[in-house]
């Protein structure tokens, strides 16, 4: 697949929401929702989704009420599903052992109970037998509702302890950037991953890379840096002393490809230079232009292979 940067506008009017997933991130727009979850490796995988909500397709779930409920089922339902999936891309161990539906039931069973008694039962218990308050309504509503929110602080506070829920917090954390940069109506620069089949749509990222013929340069992704997997211990010890000697410049990361084993340092250089120069050019073709158009695109593999 050919790799190509364009430049879009955001739409400051879409309708944009979101949750957070293992490892990852679900956003939705009306008519789509797509979820980007990364594996144990540092992969990025993507599943993007055409959806029509009840309301579309009948008439019967946009009255008062019921569309509130068919909102509910299939934002749940959409969740549920976009966590099974990031779970089986971000722990892939977990995929391949055998499903206990009995243990599965117990334990939804004892997290809707727990929930009803914490934040219904409790607070209610509390406020008229512990206290004994209820002859005044306001007083009551104020009361009860003060215990429901400290049991909730307390309960977010207690579990974000726990690593798993703690990195769960961070992705939710990033929706909103998400979603300010859907709103924002500020031009964005992203880049094909994966061309569109089927009912999925084309996978895009804003992690541009820049492929060489022995380094793979990421202008805005400094943490990138590494040496192909592909290589033997002893090749990528050999090549990250090269890797330190590299002048990039700041807030850029360089991937050195398996056709980089065993060149010389002017090599390395000589590859880097050229793709500083390429981005240089994206950000100038940017800077001249307005959204959206089509900034670069990689060769085809034909070219390619006779360079």
């Amino acid at each position: 697949m050919i790799k190509a940067v364009l430049l879009f506008v955001m739409k400051p009017t879409i309708l944009v929401g979101g949750q957070a997933v293992i490892e990852g991130v679900m956003m939705r727009v009306p008519g789509a929702y797509a979820t980007a979850v990364r594996d144990p490796e540092g992969k990025i995988h993507i599943d993007r989704n055409i959806f029509k909500s009840l309301g579309e397709k009948s008439w019967f779930w946009k009255m008062p009420i019921l569309r509130g409920m068919a909102g509910l089922y299939e934002s749940m339902k959409m969740g549920m599903e976009t966590l099974q999936w990031s779970a089986d891309i971000a722990i892939p161990d977990e995929k391949d052992k055998p499903k206990n539906k009995f243990a599965d039931f117990f334990s939804s069973l004892l997290a809707i109970s727990l929930a009803i008694t914490l934040f219904m039962i409790a607070p209610m218990w509390l406020t008229t037998k512990v206290m004994d308050i209820e002859k005044d309504a306001f007083i009551f509503n104020l009361t009860s509702g003060a215990f429901r929110i400290s049991f909730f602080v307390l309960y977010l506070l207690l579990i974000s302890r726990m690593g798993d829920v703690k990195r769960l917090f961070q992705y939710h954390g990033a929706e909103p950037w998400v979603v300010y940069n859907f709103q924002s109506g500020k031009e964005i620069i992203v880049q094909v991953e994966k061309d569109e089949r089927g009912n999925k749509g084309a996978a895009l990222t804003t992690l541009i890379s820049l492929a060489g013929r022995f380094l793979v340069l990421m202008p805005n992704n400094p943490k990138a840096s590494g040496i192909s997997r592909r290589l033997n211990p002893e090749q990528r010890e050999m090549l990250k002393r090269k890797v330190s000697d590299l002048n990039a410049p700041e807030g850029m990361g360089v991937i050195v490809r398996t056709a980089g084993e065993g060149r010389e340092q002017e090599d390395l250089d000589w590859d880097l230079s050229y793709l500083i120069k390429v981005w240089e050019a994206i950000l100038e073709a940017n800077a001249q232009k307005t959204a959206p158009f089509l900034i670069y695109k990689e060769s085809d593999i034909i070219i390619q292979v006779i360079k």
